[in-house]
């Protein structure tokens, strides 16, 4: 099982390295972000579910099959997908608020957790059509497709194949503009590669897939939940507080205070000048990002819905479950 403290050195050298604030670095300053929180993801151990539910495996592809998450619930089907680096269990301690609304399950994508790991098949094309795939061998129609993170860019292209299957889209913290990975320096792609755990020619072939999000085709109603930051430690201490309410995502108490996010937080608080010069440098990038990821989902569904949560984690789901819960009653309420 990995640990928090070892993935955060992973954290401490990418803020380290953060150059002066660009354009081309809104991408760079969200993962500066997002590795806290696959470090935290990953430190889950897997064989432990923190909620009641079936597992089973479905076959997208000869040979290819996806872990499924059942949480029962009757009605619409309603299919929750990870971000990258996570798996379908990551939603254990949401997935169940949402099954009076329907049939909640939670798909784990090609080469992460209990589903089939090949040599090839990892571009977001292929991502999405996986998804298709599953909702087409289950027969599941008008379904809700929530993402979280990554899990946005399979929303947005199986979007584009207008299939009745889908109902409407759920982006939590998702309609990001992932292309921006690609920009990355060679070391800074390389310890976001090994934090997904992902092997070098997957990581390559998900890369050269990536383009900037096209909203265009997205017909169907659609809800964008944005976690906007007021302050550059909001991201630290919101992700101190969901270790705090939801111990199970990683070790002891003892192990969670030796975290990157602990060191930092109490580095930029000492007034550490390093700390405080690069954590201001990359919260001014990614209030940057956020606010051009919010036009960007507006400019291309006019006809969608965005809720900015000022102060929320990444993890939108677990540090703002309320707000969350909330607004999907209204939404879904609303869809026909």
């Amino acid at each position: 099982m990995t640990r928090v403290c070892e993935l955060g050195e992973i954290t401490r050298t990418l803020v380290q390295k953060l150059p002066c604030v660009r354009s081309r670095y809104r991408g760079l300053a969200r993962i500066v972000f997002v590795v806290l929180i696959v470090a935290s993801l990953d430190a889950q151990d897997r064989t432990k579910d923190r909620s009641s539910h079936k597992v089973f495996s479905i076959a997208v592809e000869k040979d290819i099959r996806l872990e499924m998450l059942d949480w029962g619930g009757f009605g619409r089907p309603i299919v929750l997908l990870a971000g990258l680096g996570g798996t379908a269990h990551v939603f254990d301690n949401f997935a169940p608020k949402l099954t009076g609304y329907g049939h909640v399950l939670g798909l784990t994508r090609r080469g992460f957790g209990a589903s089939t790991a090949p040599e090839s098949g990892y571009s977001v094309s292929r991502f999405a059509r996986d998804l298709m795939e599953a909702l087409n061998a289950l027969d599941l129609k008008n379904a809700v497709l929530i993402g979280h993170s990554f899990g946005g860019e399979e929303l947005t292209r199986a979007a584009a194949v207008q299939s009745n299957r889908i109902a409407a889209l759920v982006y939590l913290d998702a309609a990001i503009d992932q292309n921006e990975i690609r920009k990355m320096g060679a070391n800074q792609s390389d310890e976001m590669r090994r934090a997904m755990q992902m092997k070098e020619n997957a990581w390559q072939e998900l890369l050269s897939s990536m383009t900037p999000p096209d909203y265009r085709n997205i017909q169907v109603p659609a809800i964008a939940f944005f976690a906007v930051s007021k302050a550059a430690t909001d991201s630290l201490e919101r992700g101190i507080d969901i270790l705090n309410t939801y111990p199970d995502l990683e070790g002891s108490a003892t192990e969670r205070k030796m975290t990157a996010s602990y060191k930092m937080l109490e580095a930029y608080r000492n007034n550490d000048p390093m700390v405080r010069h690069n954590l201001d440098m990359s919260f001014a990038a990614y209030r940057a990002a956020t606010e051009y990821n919010i036009k960007l989902f507006r400019a291309g569904v006019p006809h969608g819905r965005i809720v900015e949560l000022m102060g929320a984690h990444h993890l939108i789901y677990l540090s703002n479950q309320a707000d969350v819960l909330r607004e999907l009653d209204y939404f879904m309420r609303d869809l026909p």
